[in-house]
């Protein structure tokens, strides 16, 4: 009997299917409580179906998430558009060469800024200050803060916050009062404040020992 050609339909053949996609999912602060669900393969984040769509604002994700273009989910990161076809999502202040924390760092954020208005100190996101513009030269957002007359201040990592004793016992208000809260998750230009070491100052050992070799008639080292 010839041998049928490999060409040819055969219908008891099995059907060709392809790896399933293996998911994963990834908890984060600002989704809960439902979760990412990861493509582990192309470590794209896919939307989950029954369930909301993600949060409208861009989402401080793993670096390894970063280093793809995430279509699903807001990022740090230029809208990238193909056609019709929404590649990445990206962050609307970094639209027209908006934000520099984009272009000196990378896709790294978003991160809270601490700003001064007339006085004022407070904090914000990096895309509530930043203004992107898009094609028409319109910003892209209507939150756009640094237009608005605020600046970003780095002398300092906290900002005063109003706050209210509260008793334990009958739960009334108590007095109010104005304390320094550190801010979370400050952009990297912010440096961080070392606490000073105790213990001698510097060159206090060695101003001793020349002392004591005085005394004693031992030279200093």
């Amino acid at each position: 009997m010839a041998r049928k050609s490999e060409t040819e339909f055969d219908p008891t053949r099995d059907p060709f299917s392809g790896p399933a996609p293996d998911f994963g999912y990834l908890e984060h602060p600002e989704v809960a409580p439902s979760k990412l669900m990861v493509n582990n393969g192309t470590l794209v984040i896919e939307p989950i179906e029954d369930e909301k769509p993600y949060p409208g604002r861009p989402l401080r994700l793993p670096e390894k998430l970063m280093q793809v273009d995430q279509p699903h989910v807001h990022t740090c990161g230029m809208p990238k558009r193909e056609g019709t076809t929404l590649l990445n999502k990206g962050c609307w202040a970094a639209e027209g060469g908006g934000c520099p924390i984009l272009q000196q760092y990378g896709r790294v954020g978003p991160f809270n800024l601490i700003v001064e208005r007339r006085g004022r100190v407070d904090s914000c996101r990096c895309y509530h200050f930043y203004t992107g513009r898009g094609p028409t030269g319109r910003p892209t957002s209507q939150v756009h803060m640094q237009q608005d007359g605020w600046r970003i201040i780095t002398d300092r990592t906290t900002i005063p916050e109003n706050v209210r004793d509260v008793d334990p016992v009958t739960g009334k208000a108590g007095r109010e009062y104005i304390r320094q809260t550190e801010v979370p998750e400050l952009a990297p230009f912010y440096e961080q404040k070392e606490t000073p070491k105790r213990g001698r100052p510097k060159g206090s050992k060695n101003k001793a020992k020349a002392e004591r070799g005085d005394r004693e008639g031992i030279p200093a080292a």
